[in-house]
């Protein structure tokens, strides 16, 4: 069972305030207040907090010290170059699945591709990716998307 700390951990860590939590888990936000302040709470209504917050990416951590962090974003699916030159991969974050996007100028403006050169870069595309994953999972969880879609790109 999840704690008041973890819950207000996780609400912080996805950017949501009371009320976003409250409309996600179809709990009332006073109550979503009281919790949060320490209060106890049946488990029906704490375990309807826990399945708002696992959808939006959320992992409870339990043990010595019980505490939240985000789940990994995973892809699925193999990546693949457009036609106006953009790897394109699609993952998964929380519940929602994403189509991930990076320019070919912004895999050129990041240094730690710098020695990828011409062709090499076609070659290299799981590499790069697997690099991508922390620029895509921030972009994610900072809400910067647009419907269901995440873009990395140099300007």
């Amino acid at each position: 069972m999840v704690t008041s700390a973890q819950i207000r951990m996780a609400r912080a860590a996805v950017q949501w305030t009371v009320r976003d939590l409250a409309e996600r888990s179809g709990v009332h936000r006073n109550t979503v207040t009281r919790i949060e302040a320490g209060n106890p709470a049946n488990g029906p209504t704490m375990a309807a907090l826990e399945r708002a917050l696992e959808a939006a990416g959320i992992e409870f951590t339990n043990g010595d010290q019980p505490g939240v962090r985000m789940k990994a974003l995973v892809y699925y699916g193999e990546p693949t170059w457009s036609v106006d030159d953009r790897l394109i991969v699609w993952g998964e974050h929380g519940s929602t699945r994403w189509q991930c996007i990076a320019t070919r100028r912004y895999i050129n403006a990041q240094p730690r591709f710098q020695n990828f050169t011409g062709p090499e870069i076609g070659f290299r595309v799981r590499e790069i990716v697997d690099a991508l994953r922390a620029d895509f999972e921030k972009l994610i969880t900072e809400g910067r998307t647009n419907n269901n879609q995440v873009l990395l790109d140099a300007r």
